[in-house]
């Protein structure tokens, strides 16, 4: 008699609050859960490291022909957010030609501040640089910016890009949208 030896079905696990509920009880229905940052989820998935998990946004067209949406789960915000951030010395108007430090976990929310610092605000700010490096503004996600969503010290002014994004539009924000692989059952 064969033994027909089966692999886990592995699922990229964000480790934001934020994500918690969408993964109680997997490990206990035999769900590898694969501890990964927004930035390397996608990355997993295009290598065949993970069959699915909640992708950014903007990488998930890029997966469109491999993964399919795993219908109505995503991360998104109908106005605030509560964990992603731009905290600013200046008031965003005043950010033309500033450096502007990025934490180096997400795409999405990177995207969504380019818009609406390029189409709700019209301004280009200077070069994107690491957090660590001078800036006039910096980005925080997840965690972080859940942690420090009451502020940051010797930067007054803060912007949760979900209240930008719902003010401007109307609509909600989603970050991330959940994807699993075609070929899995």
């Amino acid at each position: 008699m064969d033994t027909v030896h089966f692999m886990a079905f592995r699922v990229g696990k964000i480790p934001y609050l934020h994500s918690e509920p969408f993964y109680f009880d997997m490990e206990r229905r035999g769900i590898e859960l694969v501890p990964l940052l927004p930035s390397a989820l996608t990355r997993a998935a295009e290598a065949g490291d993970i069959d699915a998990g909640p992708m950014s946004l903007v990488d998930t067209f890029r997966l469109e022909e491999d993964f399919q949406p795993v219908a109505g789960f995503c991360v998104a915000a109908s106005g605030k957010s509560q964990s992603s951030f731009l905290f600013s010395k200046v008031p965003i108007e005043e950010l033309a030609g500033a450096p502007i430090g990025l934490i180096d976990e997400g795409t999405t929310s990177i995207k969504l501040l380019q818009v609406l610092l390029k189409l709700k605000y019209q301004i280009e700010p200077g070069e994107y640089v690491g957090l660590e490096d001078p800036n006039e503004a910096f980005l925080l996600i997840g965690n972080r910016g859940l942690r420090q969503r009451r502020g940051a010290r010797g930067y007054p002014h803060v912007y949760d890009l979900g209240t930008e994004w719902s003010d401007w539009t109307g609509l909600p924000f989603v970050f991330a949208r959940w994807m699993a692989r075609k070929s899995s059952d």
